[in-house]
Order: structure tokens, then sequence, then C-alpha cells
């Protein structure tokens, strides 16, 4: 129960994460697309970077659940990684 969690949290990150990209790609500050400056590359840098930390957990977690070796930890951290 708690992988659907992560898996739904994956999905709304993913989703935002598309969003912001448009956003920044179309948004000019200074004659400059925003998409340009180093501050907002390194929140989107911050942004891929948990968004593939939580999938990959969540991966883990649901591998270890097919293979029988269900983990409560590993759907936990799932669970608050992708929250």
């Amino acid at each position: 129960m708690l992988r659907s969690f992560a898996a739904q949290g994956i999905g709304n990150a993913q989703g935002a994460f598309d969003r912001t990209l448009e956003y920044i790609k179309g948004r000019e500050q200074f004659d400059r697309k925003i998409a340009g400056f180093k501050v907002v590359q390194h929140k989107i840098a911050d942004m891929v970077t948990k968004i593939e930390l939580a999938r990959l957990i969540t991966y883990k977690a649901a591998l270890a659940r097919d293979n029988q070796k269900n983990d409560g930890t590993l759907s936990a951290m799932a669970k608050v990684t992708a929250a």
C-alpha cells in the first residue's frame, strides 16, 4: 500500500517538474530566459535528483515485494521520499 502512495507522489512530482520546465523555458527576466540563470538550473537539478531518488527507492521496494521479501522499511522510505 505504501508503494502506491509513493508512486502517486512520484507522478505528482513529475507533473510539477514538467510544468516547471515549460514555465522556465518561456519566462524572461532581464531580457533572458530564466532557464539560463544558474540558480534556476541548480533548482531544476535538485528537483530531478529528488524525483529520481524517490523513483529508485520505490522501484526497489516494489521489487522486494515482487520477490516476496516484503520490507516495511523500504516501503516507508519510498513513501517519505516521494511525499
